[in-house]
């Protein structure tokens, strides 16, 4: 989807660690006060995959077409991150029943074995095309023109 609405990896990261910080933070209290309108006994996961998406369909929203066409083929690999790291955030917040059974599967062993190395590398790369492909756009005049 991302790579469709042309977001940039960079800022989709950002919204990521965002929308993580906003449910470690602020998850128990609005699920405090959302468990108020529902008896669901899951409410603090749900509040929590949705604090954590929340950023997320923002950016794709507000932020598509922040990628040249020409730069596209640049982002593949980043999003690809980005996005694996955002799924691996959401398993991590579901239900324990639901992560249990997830985990329990073989493909579920190796996400969990490597979630910590898929965030860092997710990390070091979006910092990578940060350094490199953000660079100031200034209007270079000569010396002496004005």
């Amino acid at each position: 989807m991302a790579l469709i609405l042309r977001v940039n990896s960079i800022l989709l990261f950002l919204s990521v660690v965002i929308g993580d910080l906003l449910s470690r933070h602020l998850g128990e209290d609005a699920a405090w006060i959302l468990a108020n309108f529902t008896k669901d006994p899951n409410i603090n996961n749900y509040t929590n995959i949705g604090l954590l998406l929340l950023p997320v369909i923002l950016s794709l929203i507000l932020l598509k077409k922040t990628v040249l066409g020409s730069r596209l083929f640049l982002q593949f690999v980043p999003l690809l991150l980005v996005c694996a790291t955002l799924g691996s955030l959401i398993i991590s917040y579901l239900p324990t029943s639901l992560s249990a059974e997830y985990y329990s599967s073989s493909i579920g062993k190796i996400a969990k074995q490597s979630s910590d190395v898929l965030i860092a590398a997710t990390a070091v790369l979006v910092m990578l095309m940060a350094w490199f492909t953000f660079r100031e756009s200034s209007h270079r005049t000569k010396k002496g023109k004005h």
